[in-house]
């Protein structure tokens, strides 16, 4: 059986970056991120950091991929990897934890290649991340799951307000589509003095776009949902 801390030990702290993803017998998945030998996030469906690894610490594991830190990760696990181990899942399961991320943190990256895996590997929900850049105008995406809001590719401008803001935002247009009677507002659109920005609602999921001014909104709407392959 495979053994998520051994996994762990062995073939993520040598890599000192990468992004672990594993996948347990009734079908869930779950993802881990490693940064400088500490792992940095934990992700499965709508659970994160702490919850998500209590869950697969739990899991019988079938299978598991290694590939490259994905770029727009940001930490909340701040905690050392031997400490988030031993609150989890006792003093026993951490035995050795500490001991190997000293060593592999303080050492340099490994000499062997790590394969980078496609998107869509890394979560089936983002297999169109990669031709977003193929969009006149396009800036940056946002994966929104109702609690936060991740940078999935690109930069939005400096000045533009900060990814809790959206977060927030979302939140109060679909409480005033509520009051109004209008039901659920899953997707809206507005215009800053540096760029526009939608959110969007794609397959039960939601991802905010930044684009340039330079491109008119209904053509940038347009080709972003052929991109992605959903209806207005």
């Amino acid at each position: 059986m495979i053994n998520l801390i051994e996994i762990i030990k062995t073939e993520c702290l040598p890599r000192r970056n990468c992004m672990l993803s594993v996948f347990e017998s009734g079908g869930e998945s779950g993802f881990l991120y490693f940064k400088d030998a500490q792992l940095i996030e934990v992700n499965s469906g709508k659970l994160w950091a702490g919850d998500a690894l209590k869950m697969m610490l739990g899991w019988q594991l079938e299978s598991f991929t290694l590939g490259d830190l994905p770029r727009g990760i940001k930490r909340t696990i701040w905690e050392p990897l031997d400490k988030v181990i031993e609150e989890l899942a006792g003093i026993e399961a951490a035995v050795g934890i500490k001991d190997a991320v000293g060593t592999f943190a303080s050492s340099g990256p490994a000499s062997a290649p790590i394969p980078v895996l496609p998107l869509a590997m890394q979560d089936p929900f983002l297999w169109f991340v990669d031709k977003l850049d193929t969009l006149p105008g396009f800036l940056c995406a946002m994966k929104d799951d109702g609690e936060s809001v991740q940078v999935l590719v690109g930069s939005p401008p400096d000045q533009v307000l900060s990814p809790d803001w959206f977060r927030q935002f979302s939140d109060k247009v679909g409480q005033l589509g509520l009051s109004l009677g209008a039901g659920d507002v899953n997707e809206w659109y507005l215009e800053t003095e540096l760029c526009r920005v939608w959110r969007f609602h794609i397959h039960e999921r939601f991802v905010i776009v930044f684009a340039s001014l330079d491109v008119f909104p209904d053509e940038f709407e347009e080709s972003f949902r052929m991109v992605v392959g959903v209806d207005g």
